[in-house]
Formats: C-alpha cells, structure tokens, sequence
C-alpha cells in the first residue's frame, strides 16, 4: 500500500471494513485466516459482525464514506468500523469514517480505549475533522493512520496536547498502563522520516 512494503503475517482473523484494495486484499496474508467482511454484495450491504476467537471478541458499527457531512444517509458509500475488545480494553479501527458518527452508532460503540483513526483517506473524514471527532470520542490513545503527508498529520495533531513519538511501529499497551484521555501516539512507520 502506497510503496510501503507488506509485513509477512499469518493471522487468525482478518477484518475486511469495505470493498477497496487497500481494506480487503487479504490475499497477502499468509495462513488461512478467518475474514470477517463488514459489507457484502459488493459492499451494497452491510454485515453484522459479532465473532470470538479466544479471549477477543470482534464486532462492528455500519458506517458511510464520502459524505463530509453529518448526514449519515447522505453517505456515498458503505463501510464498517471494527471493535476488537480483549483484557479489558476496547480498540477501534474506525475505518474510512466519511462523518461524525450518529448516535446510534455511538451507542454500538460504547468506550473506546484506543482509537484507530483514518486521516488522509478521500472517503474519510478530513484531518481536522477527524481530529474533533476522535476527541469527542475521549479514547484514552488515539493513533492516526493512512497519513499521506505530514502537513495532514500536524493539523491531526494539533489538536491533542500529549503527543507520543514512538521511534517504530509498534506500542505495547494494557489497561493498566493507559495514559489518562487523550493522548496521541504516533506510530514510526519504516519508511517515514520525522521531519
């Protein structure tokens, strides 16, 4: 995806949260995961999901795409935002979230621990707003993704006072050592440089 290589993985669930290359080409994973779709037909439906795997339970809120507005049905597109919810913690990959969640979809949602926050898609929210949404949300972490530039990453950040650079791609965390609400982690991707 945009240059940056593939990570060899073997899992055991993959989430699919819409009909695109870059959210559901699970064919570069290794093994034979189990796919959860968060739409079919072509992504002219929605699928609810609700599945276990041990001690993780994956569910999903119905989201659109394309909107730039807080009209839910005014969406171009169907999606889903997947939870992932394991020792007590609740993780959200919000997906190419296209406008501010409904309340209906944030009473799916419930707390958020840690938020998984697209920034720079053309389906998704822009970067500032984004920014307030996720703060709304009051997720202890907030970790951005699908950064195209660092110009979108800074508004995105611009609004959080606690920013965390972790010098790789990797944070480790429990429910026990989560930072008070809101705090940013950035992620150092192999092939991005801070500038």
């Amino acid at each position: 995806h945009r240059g940056f290589p593939i990570p060899k993985t073997s899992p055991h669930v993959a989430t699919t949260s819409e009909v695109a290359m870059n959210h559901s080409f699970v064919e570069v994973l290794g093994g034979n995961p189990v796919v959860l779709q968060g739409v079919l037909n072509h992504g002219e439906k929605w699928n609810e999901v609700d599945f276990r795997t041990g001690d993780v339970r994956i569910r999903n809120v119905p989201i659109v795409q394309g909107t730039g507005s807080d009209d839910f049905d005014a969406g171009e597109s169907k999606a889903s935002s997947f939870l992932f919810e394991t020792g007590g913690l609740c993780i959200a990959h919000l997906g190419d979230l296209g406008s501010p969640m409904n309340p209906e979809q944030l009473r799916r949602l419930g707390k958020i621990h840690v938020a998984l926050a697209i920034i720079s898609d053309p389906g998704a929210m822009n970067p500032r707003i984004m920014a307030d949404f996720v703060r709304r949300l009051n997720p202890n972490v907030a970790i951005p993704m699908d950064v195209r530039s660092l110009e979108e990453l800074n508004v995105f950040l611009s609004a959080f006072r606690r920013v965390k650079r972790i010098e790789g791609d990797t944070y480790v965390f429990s429910r026990r050592t989560l930072p008070p609400p809101t705090g940013v982690v950035l992620l150092k991707h192999k092939g991005w440089e801070w500038k």
